[in-house]
C-alpha cells in the first residue's frame, strides 16, 4: 500500500508500526501515512527498512487529513529504494492504495501516481495517458485507459485502489470499481516512485 491513508481524526505517532500479525497487514510492504509534516524523509509503517525520500522539491501542504505532500507534476517525487529481497514477479498479486488530488495538468511524459522501474520497464499507475485522456491509466507492458468512470477531475480528492490478482487488474475510485481487465502483470524490480519522476 502506498500513498496517503486515512486515520480518522488522529494520525499514528511518528515511529509507530503496523501490527504485522493483523489480518489487514498480511503482505504489507510499504505504508506511508505522510504524517511527518516536514523534512525530506517519510517513514514506512510496514516495518520494512525502506523509507521514502522527498526528491526534486515536493512541499508539505495542508490536506484533508492534516498535512500531505504536494508535487509539481514535472519531476517532484518520493523515492523509495527497493531492495532485491522485496522484488516480485509479474504474476504476483498486489494492491496499491492512495489518496490523490489533481491541481493541474502536470508534465513529463504523462503524470504518474506511482511507478516501479524506469520508463517502460515496470508497473505504473498514472492520472492521465499518452492520448491526453485524464482518466486513470496503468502500464503493464502497454498503457491501459480505465475509461470515463476513471476520470480524474482537477480540484477533487479521490481514493484510488489498484489491484492485481495474478490474472485480472481492477481499479477502484472512491470505493467504486471503474475498471476490470485481464493482464499478464508486470514485475517490480526497481525503486518505487510516488509522483512524477521525469
Amino acid at each position: 500500500v502506498v500513498g496517503r491513508r486515512s486515520w480518522g481524526k488522529q494520525q499514528p505517532p511518528l515511529g509507530a508500526q503496523v501490527m504485522s500479525g493483523h489480518p489487514l497487514a498480511r503482505g504489507l510492504v510499504v505504508c506511508l501515512p505522510l504524517n511527518e509534516g516536514g523534512g525530506a524523509t517519510v517513514r514506512n509503517l510496514a516495518g520494512r527498512t525502506v523509507n521514502g525520500t522527498l526528491t526534486n522539491g515536493p512541499v508539505w501542504v495542508p490536506d484533508r487529513f492534516g498535512l500531505g505532500v504536494s508535487f509539481d507534476g514535472v519531476n517532484d517525487h518520493i523515492a523509495v529504494p527497493w531492495p532485491a529481497a522485496l522484488n516480485f514477479a509479474a504474476s504476483a498479486p498486489r494492491t496499491i492504495s492512495l489518496w490523490h488530488k489533481k491541481t493541474g495538468a502536470g508534465g513529463g511524459d504523462f503524470p504518474r501516481l506511482t511507478s516501479f522501474g524506469v520508463n517502460g520497464a515496470g508497473w505504473e499507475l498514472a492520472n492521465a495517458g499518452p492520448s491526453g485522456s485524464t482518466n486513470i491509466h496503468y502500464y503493464d507492458g502497454a498503457w491501459n485507459d480505465t475509461g470515463a468512470d476513471g476520470a480524474i477531475v482537477t480540484g477533487e480528492w479521490n481514493h484510488i485502489v489498484h489491484t492485481f490478482d495474478g490474472a485480472t487488474v481492477k481499479v477502484y475510485k472512491n470505493a467504486v470499481e471503474v475498471h476490470s481487465a485481464a493482464s499478464g502483470g508486470r514485475a517490480a524490480q526497481d525503486n518505487l516512485e510516488i509522483g512524477n519522476r521525469e
